[in-house]
């Protein structure tokens, strides 16, 4: 039993004549016959009373044409799916972000996205970059969104666009005796405890990011002491227990007991990157679709690599 069979049936139930849905069909009337036949031998009962006069449904017949016209249907519902899924309307997505970093930055996008493929599954898992990468890799996700400092290379196997830049800033507590500077000079920083956010248990990207960006400058790195969690990375820099040095971008920004101050020093080391990053060779329409949109909603070109 094809599907051919069951929109044949459907034609002469509802012509209850066979010229007439033969037409319909452009199917010759005795090849239509012949399927009927063939249609009622594979369900194994009469389903149209016919003779030289008039065809009329038999009860099973008529149960027959409702199930049929439902598969009829949803096959038609299944290829509008694979359509718009292979256009990028439909699917799932799963998007790798950093977080808290980034959540003031990301809200936007999300909405826009949503409005324009309501039919896609959006998913956010909340990853750190070498996270996102193995994910990347594996599959689990297939676009990451994430920091990088500016000039940092990325792996062979991805690519990525520049949807946005933010600057390295002192991040200190209101009451912190830095906070009355206009700006902060990295070597007054590196003077008081260095407080880096752990999105795991391995806070090295944070921690090296900043020890990196002090050797750089020729400052002697201090210890830094990685805090996880961003409510107990928040309530120790607004207590006063050490200050950071993070990118502006993100809802940490916004925090009320806390101040984003410019360094004294500039330099392409002291801005950081913020990327949407996909497997090279992603031919994905929905992948596409999420990074356009992506960066036209921060207004920058893209950018690959």
């Amino acid at each position: 039993m094809e599907l051919r069979h069951l929109r044949y049936f459907v034609a002469v139930a509802e012509e209850l004549n066979f010229r007439k849905a033969s037409e319909r069909l452009r199917v010759a009337q005795p090849a239509l016959s012949r399927q009927i036949q063939d249609l009622e031998a594979d369900v194994g009962t009469k389903l149209l009373a016919r003779n030289t006069s008039r065809v009329r449904l038999t009860d099973a017949g008529s149960a027959f044409l409702v199930e049929c016209r439902l598969i009829l249907s949803q096959s038609q519902h299944a290829i509008a799916v694979a359509r718009d899924s292979a256009k990028g309307l439909r699917g799932r997505l799963n998007v790798g972000y950093l977080a808290p970093l980034l959540t003031g930055f990301i809200p936007p996008a999300l909405s826009a996205f949503g409005s324009k493929y309501p039919n896609v599954d959006l998913r956010m898992v909340e990853l750190s970059n070498p996270e996102q990468l193995e994910a990347l890799e594996s599959g689990a996700i297939q676009v990451g969104f994430g920091v990088r400092e500016s000039g940092e290379p990325l792996p062979k196997a991805f690519d990525s666009s520049l949807v946005g830049r933010t600057p390295f800033m002192a991040v200190v507590g209101k009451g912190h005796r830095l906070a009355s500077m206009r700006q902060v000079p990295l070597a007054e920083l590196a003077r008081e405890p260095l407080l880096a956010l752990a999105l795991s248990k391995n806070a090295a990207p944070h921690s090296d990011a900043m020890r990196r960006l002090l050797t750089q400058r020729g400052i002697r790195a201090p210890q830094i002491r990685a805090v996880e969690g961003a409510e107990t990375f928040l309530a120790m820099l607004e207590g006063g227990m050490g200050v950071s040095l993070m990118g502006a971008a993100g809802s940490l920004s916004r925090g009320k007991g806390l101040l984003f101050k410019a360094l004294r020093e500039t330099g392409d080391d002291l801005v950081i990157d913020l990327r949407v990053v996909w497997r090279k060779g992603d031919a994905s329409h929905l992948v596409r679709n999420f990074i356009e949109l992506l960066v036209a909603a921060n207004g920058l070109s893209k950018q690959a690599r």
